[in-house]
């Protein structure tokens, strides 16, 4: 396994450094965050509010370089930080590492600046659309006979991957095969593939999309034979606000009428109380929307928050503990009425959502 560091680490990427021990062919041993940002020597989940990783941030991306095989440089949001890439990029590579990014990043760097090395992209994988469209079968959906596990939000920056990842280690730990698609780009990272481009295609119909998928899908089951997919699904399910429209949900809207999705996970923010009806409300509109019965619930530890002036939307990250007291105290109450609440970011209270997955799996709602 070759050793791995991150640059720059942010809460973007906190994922990686929680569930390092699923990554394929790498070995997570340092993550590098920029200085002045006040995070040397912290565990990674100052970042993410969750429990304690073990992982400890550096600022000193020197030393860190002599210790690693490998050089994920992770897209960050923080423009200021563009100008810093190249240095480092060239630093890497001077010292003979392995250069990994996405796609996405390199096409960012290289409207700055030429990029002279080679680079490891990590989202690449998708099958030629020769090899999964059947021309016989190109107007016609397949039935998809594996049980699909899908993971909703409402929004972004709600724990999605977390979810993904957490379900994936525990059903492979449980002896399940597992076929996957991810929402992260670096979802190639722990083996998961990337959900194929034609999804983000501005010159494709809806049409075209949902039958694709849905070509897409069936040869994963056929050439995999999983006994259980797990679909992350981008964005939110539907629109906020008139500022927030979540792209209208059109990529959960797109993925659900492809394939049939057995369980529902949908991740929701955090709020000081949850109405039972607001949550029925939801499963009604996944019901019939999305033709999905979504019963459990991840209450992620980010708040959702908009500026009634301005309409501006930002989201800020709490301690998990709350989100543990919030579900302690009320989801007796809430599992009365079949909604399943659990934290991603809490291993007992995760297990106690999967279990209940599984039960569903096993005793007769879906056959595994």
């Amino acid at each position: 396994m070759k050793k791995l560091m991150i640059y720059p680490f942010d809460k973007e990427v906190t994922d990686i450094a929680r569930y390092r021990e699923n990554l394929k062919n790498y070995q997570l041993i340092n993550v590098v965050s920029p200085k002045g940002w006040g995070l040397n020597g912290k565990d990674s989940n100052k970042l993410d509010g969750g429990k304690e990783t073990g992982m400890i941030i550096s600022e000193e991306f020197e030393d860190a370089l002599k210790k690693c095989d490998a050089v994920f440089f992770s897209d960050t949001k923080k423009q200021s930080l563009f100008d810093t890439y190249l240095n480092k990029i060239n630093m890497a590579n001077g010292q003979n590492k392995e250069i990994v990014m996405t796609k996405e990043l390199y096409k960012k760097l290289s409207l700055q600046e030429n990029i002279n090395v080679d680079v490891n992209f990590i989202n690449t994988t998708m099958i030629d659309f020769s090899e999964f469209v059947i021309r016989e079968f190109k107007h016609k959906l397949y039935k998809i006979d594996t049980p699909i596990l899908g993971v909703f939000g409402v929004g972004d920056y709600c724990n999605k991957f977390d979810i993904q990842l957490g379900l994936r280690s525990k059903f492979e730990k449980d002896g399940y095969k597992v076929s996957q698609l991810g929402t992260k780009q670096y979802s190639e990272l722990f083996g998961i593939y990337n959900l194929p481009e034609f999804l983000f295609a501005s010159d494709m119909s809806m049409e075209n999309k949902i039958l694709n998928f849905n070509h897409y899908i069936h040869n994963i089951e056929i050439n995999e034979e999983p006994d259980i997919i797990i679909l992350g699904i981008p964005g939110g399910i539907m629109p906020l606000s008139n500022e927030y429209t979540n792209y209208f949900g059109e990529l959960a809207l797109i993925m659900s009428k492809a394939v049939p999705i057995d369980i529902g996970i949908l991740s929701i923010y955090y709020t000081k109380e949850i109405e039972i009806k607001t949550l029925n409300d939801i499963k009604q509109y996944c019901k019939y929307a999305l033709q999905c019965d979504v019963d459990y619930f991840n209450l992620a530890n980010i708040k959702y928050e908009r500026e009634s002036s301005s309409g501006e939307v930002y989201f800020t990250t709490i301690s998990n503990r709350k989100v543990m007291e919030f579900i302690s105290e009320k989801k007796d109450i809430y599992k009365a009425h079949n909604l399943n609440l659990f934290s991603i970011l809490d291993e007992n209270s995760f297990v106690g959502g999967y279990e209940c997955i599984i039960s569903d799996l096993t005793e007769g709602i879906v056959q595994i």
